[in-house]
């Protein structure tokens, strides 16, 4: 048989891979990535669904709790509204009054 093209001994014939063999594993890297890549987004979607059903059942078996949370993160804003309300009123204050002296 002619393996090699040329009639030539098969032990020094240059080693070629077939373009169907070459063609056939990139489509098969690339098919086998895409699976992957499908997976690790399935893997995520039910991780945040599983967390965001812990959260809810928490919330609900422990009303209470969650009210006071809730409660408490409303206070904090309030109070950074304050906050930021005296700064800007007092930074106010001291510029009038800084002016009034000149």
């Amino acid at each position: 048989t002619d393996d090699c093209g040329d009639h030539s001994d098969e032990i020094k014939c240059p080693i070629r891979i077939p373009r169907r063999i070459v063609t056939a594993a990139v489509i098969g890297a690339t098919v086998c990535s895409t699976l992957f890549i499908i997976a690790l987004g399935c893997t995520c979607k039910l991780f945040h669904l599983r967390t965001a059903e812990r959260r809810a059942t928490s919330r609900l078996l422990n009303p209470q709790r969650f009210i006071e949370q809730r409660r408490q993160e409303i206070q904090r804003e309030q109070e950074r509204r304050l906050n930021r309300q005296n700064i800007s009123t007092s930074t106010t204050t001291t510029d009038i009054s800084n002016e009034t002296r000149r």
